[in-house]
């Protein structure tokens, strides 16, 4: 039977195999802290545009 399971021997410590920890273990990571990418304009323009295009056809519409 495997240690630790139910005879009454304890559990074998897990072993370290050393080796850096990444980056979300290390003490004092923040997660928010990293540079967020830069915001792109494109769907503010993408958006304006097809604002404007659906004014003018309401404006057309409205017209006849």
């Amino acid at each position: 039977m495997q240690p630790g399971y139910g005879d009454g021997a304890p559990y074998e410590e897990p072993t370290d195999h050393g080796g850096p920890l990444p980056d979300y273990l290390q003490p004092g990571f923040d997660p928010h802290r990293l540079d967020p990418p830069p915001k792109s304009k494109l769907p503010w323009i993408i958006g304006a545009a097809v604002l404007v295009l659906i004014l003018a056809a309401l404006v057309v519409f409205l017209a006849v």
